[in-house]
Parts: structure tokens; C-alpha cells; sequence
């Protein structure tokens, strides 16, 4: 592979860290190529130093999880469960300091997002941009119920959080990145 060639030519070791910095710096990567190798479970610690690029600190969750969409194209064999858990972890590490809820709920929350966008939107997008009527519409009081009965911490979410978020999916569907070669 490109990468064991560059770090060869380089006389270092493959270093994950430096990987992951090296993969998020490089604009000129095809999206969906990257989409395949971040989405590898072998490419774990790699993805965790790739998210870590964004600063995702002091963003909203929804907000953070449509950068991230941008950066790559998921290919439709990967595993997209694997990559958002990924998401959600790194994003909870690095807001944990600012939200009552922990890890698992950022996993389901981000999930819902997902699965919001899925009923809303008809999936994940290869065009950025405002949508201009959802596919299904769904009432933003029946997403705010239906997350807060798979939270096991009763409402550690605000449902005005969640009518935010929701508005945000409603008004703009999640888009992941166009490959860059074809």
C-alpha cells in the first residue's frame, strides 16, 4: 500500500499517530479510498488520531458529525455503525468536561442522528446541501421521545438540544464527501 511505501521511503516505522495526522492534512486523498481504510477495525488506532485533527471541543455533536461526513465517502461495503461509534467516542473525549452524559449516550446519540437523517433524508448524501422537503417527515417531539426512551439516565440530554439538533437534520441532510478520483 501508498502508506508502508511512504513511511519506507522515509526510513520510519509506521507510526499510527502520525498516520492519522498525515491522512487528515492531505486534501488530495480520494475520499473514498480513505473511507475504506479508516473504516477497517485494523485501522483503529489510525481513525482515533484522524478524528482527533478536527478539535472537535465546544462543537455540537450533529455539527461535528457533518465535518467528519465532509472529510470522507463512505464505501457502501464499510461498516458505518463502526465509524460513527468511532466519532461519538472521540467527540465525548474531547467534551466530556461539558456534558452530563457519558460515552454510551454520545454512542446512541450520535446513532439517532444517523437513523434520523435515515428516515428523514433517505441516507447519507453525496451532495452537500439544504434539503429542500424530507422524504419522510418525521415531528421533531417523536425523535426528542424516542432518543430520551433509549436514554438510561432520563433526559441526561435536554429535549432542547435535541429539538436543535433535529431542526438542523430537518433543515440540512448529512453529506459525506465526493470521491476525488472518479
Amino acid at each position: 500500500m501508498a502508506i508502508t511505501t511512504l513511511f519506507d521511503k522515509s526510513n520510519t516505522r509506521v507510526d499510527p499517530i502520525a498516520l492519522g495526522q498525515l491522512l487528515f492534512r492531505a486534501i488530495e486523498l480520494d475520499r473514498t479510498r480513505l473511507g475504506e481504510y479508516l473504516a477497517r477495525r485494523t485501522s483503529k488506532v489510525v481513525l482515533k488520531a484522524y478524528l482527533d485533527c478536527f478539535g472537535f471541543r465546544s462543537m455540537r455533536i450533529d455539527k461535528a458529525l457533518g465535518a467528519f461526513l465532509l472529510s470522507i465517502s463512505i464505501p457502501p461495503k464499510a461498516s458505518l455503525e463502526h465509524l460513527m461509534d468511532a466519532f461519538a467516542s472521540r467527540w465525548y473525549e474531547a467534551n466530556s468536561d461539558l456534558v452530563v452524559y457519558d460515552r454510551e449516550v454520545a454512542i446512541r446519540l450520535v446513532r439517532s442522528i444517523v437513523q434520523l437523517n435515515e428516515v428523514m433524508h433517505g441516507g447519507i448524501s453525496q451532495n452537500p446541501g439544504f434539503t429542500s422537503y424530507p422524504k419522510r417527515n418525521v415531528i421533531g417531539r417523536d425523535f426528542i421521545d424516542a432518543f430520551h426512551r433509549t436514554d438510561p439516565r432520563c433526559n441526561a440530554v435536554p429535549a432542547e438540544f435535541l429539538d436543535r439538533v433535529y431542526a438542523a437534520i430537518r433543515r440540512e441532510r448529512l453529506s459525506q464527501a465526493r470521491s476525488t478520483h472518479g
